[in-house]
Parts: structure tokens; sequence; C-alpha cells
């Protein structure tokens, strides 16, 4: 057995040298893989009421502001950091236009934005804007927007 200070006691081997240039002390630990029948059993997040709990978890406690806008730009739900960014609740969001949210001099780039984003121009738009606070001030916002069509058996809103 070979002592390596950051790993203790390894049987010594022919493999144990990563180079000729590289001591044996720093070689990396090896890890036994864990059978698959030793493995506790994984959640399916993938498929049914999960994922959407899993999603819907995900979107209420994003630390960054999110909305799911209709394609008209209307926001159907948005999560509360949304609200704390703009200094609203989440529910006097919904039904909102990203244009009534957007400052009037920058509503023009951010319509462009839209229009790239549903031409098919770009499978992401991204576009820097001014949000209007309840309160009257302004925020500086990056928007990025992907591109999610509708399943086929899903009516947009």
């Amino acid at each position: 057995m070979t002592r390596r200070p950051d790993l203790g006691p390894q049987p010594a081997g022919p493999d144990d040298a990563l180079s000729p240039d590289v001591p044996n002390s720093i070689a990396p630990h090896r890890a036994a893989a864990v059978p698959e029948s030793r493995r506790p059993p994984r959640p399916d997040w993938t498929a049914g009421p999960q994922r959407l709990l899993v999603l819907g978890s995900a979107f209420d406690n994003a630390p960054v502001g999110m909305a799911v806008l209709t394609p008209a730009g209307v926001v159907a739900l948005a999560n509360q950091a949304l609200g704390v960014l703009l200094n609203r609740s989440p529910t006097t969001l919904v039904g909102t236009t990203l244009f009534g949210l957007t400052h009037p001099d920058d509503r023009p780039a951010a319509r462009h934005a839209l229009e790239l984003l549903h031409a098919g121009a770009t499978r992401v738009a991204r576009h820097e804007c001014r949000f209007q606070r309840s309160d009257g001030t302004t925020v500086w916002v990056c928007i990025t927007s992907p591109r999610c069509p509708a399943p086929r058996d899903v009516q947009p809103i």
C-alpha cells in the first residue's frame, strides 16, 4: 500500500501514475460505480403531474422575473420575482400586455423583437428596455423570449 496524503492508503499498481511527470501523490481518486440495484429509486419528473409540479415550483421560486405571454404579448402568468421587480402583485400583471409594461420610448424595439420571434427569424429574442413600475419609476430589464410553440393538442391562450 502507498500512502497518499490527500486520499489515505491506496493500493499500488502500474496505473497509479497519470504520466511519468506526475507523481502518484496527485493521482485522481478512483470511485467505484454503485450498482443500479443499490441506488435509491429516482422519481420520474419527466411525465404526468410530477412534471407540472416541478415546472410550476421552478417558475414560482425562480430568482428572476418570469412571465408566460400569449402570442399577442398578454401576460398569462407571472411569478413573484417579476411582481417584486415591478412593485406589483403577480396576479395584477395577468391580463396586461408586454407593451403596457414597457416604457413608451422602448416600445418600438420591443415590438420589433416580438415580430422577429413570430416570423421565425430567431428562436430566441433578446432586447433591453425599461419597464414601468407601479410607483412610476422605471427599471432596466433584459428580456429573453424563447419561441415556445404550443403542443398540437393545446389551443393557444
